[in-house]
């Protein structure tokens, strides 16, 4: 008895070739979603950290006197409280207050408007910047009111 092509159950070599390619393709598609997730868990955590800074910042800021020194503002400008940096650099590059970040690789600034929106009011705005392949920014805003003393 002899076999024959046709009895033969086997695998060619053709076949596992084809099935090894569909198998690293399919390998590689999952590779590339892993780093995506990734570097989206890692760009979330810095948005995370950028909001706690801001929050930190206002909270500390809030507890001042209306008349802190850190509450000033010390160009007069009272538009310098928006929140669009991409459209307006300098709201980010040259604020009413440095930066005084405790985290390193983040920038925390933050711009005063007196009297605004209406008398006995400051709009506070918290920048905190970080650059990670770009620069990101994360704005927090708030409004502040004088204390009367007999409150």
């Amino acid at each position: 008895m002899s076999l024959s092509y046709n009895d033969y159950n086997g695998f060619t070599f053709i076949e596992l070739l084809t099935s090894m390619v569909i198998l690293v393709i399919g390998i590689l598609g999952i590779c590339g979603l892993h780093y995506a997730a990734l570097s989206g868990n890692k760009t979330a955590n810095q948005i995370t950290l950028a909001v706690t800074l801001a929050e930190q910042k206002i909270e500390e800021l809030k507890r001042l006197g209306y008349a802190n020194s850190e509450l000033s503002d010390t160009d007069g400008v009272k538009t310098d409280v928006d929140i669009n940096i991409k459209q307006n650099p300098a709201l980010f590059t040259d604020p009413d207050h440095g930066n005084d970040s405790p985290v390193p690789g983040m920038t925390r600034v933050w711009n005063i408007a007196d009297d605004t929106p209406s008398p006995g009011l400051k709009t506070l705005t918290v920048i905190v910047g970080w650059e990670e392949k770009r620069w990101h920014y994360m704005p927090t805003t708030t409004i502040i009111r004088s204390r009367d003393e007999n409150e």
